[in-house]
């Protein structure tokens, strides 16, 4: 399979590209002309009270392709912080130093994670031109 990001092979060890990929070979098989489209790799985990997750390059990733990146640290809330009981998560977002393009973004906390990664993962997406 392609990464979207970088437009080179990728092993993206997922139960949703997997089970694409499989519609697309019985579609094919079945006479019915598909293909498969690049992955993201988005991912969630939980780790006990954690969550972490994963979309689109990693910073390792963008290194090996040879494509420049920056990269920014912050750590939002989970939560509006005028309701009670959210904690500060830590997210890293990769981005192309001309023009700002995303290109990826790791979060680990304990709440909203899965809501950040969602909505980047849209984005990422969302670009009409890979890399």
């Amino acid at each position: 399979m392609r990464d979207f990001i970088t437009g080179q092979p990728a092993l993206v060890p997922l139960a949703g590209p997997a089970n694409r990929q499989a519609r697309t070979v019985a579609d094919n098989i079945a006479g019915r002309p598909s293909h498969f489209a690049p992955v993201l790799g988005t991912s969630v985990l939980k780790v006990f009270d954690m969550t972490a997750g994963s979309t689109g390059a990693s910073e390792k990733r963008l290194q090996q392709a040879g494509i420049a990146h920056r990269k920014i640290y912050i750590h939002p809330s989970g939560h509006a912080s005028y309701y009670p009981g959210t904690a500060a998560m830590h997210l890293k977002l990769l981005f192309a130093p001309e023009g700002g393009k995303l290109l990826g973004a790791q979060v680990v906390g304990f709440d909203g994670v899965d809501k950040r990664i969602d909505v980047l993962a849209v984005a990422l997406r969302a670009r009409s031109d890979c890399l």
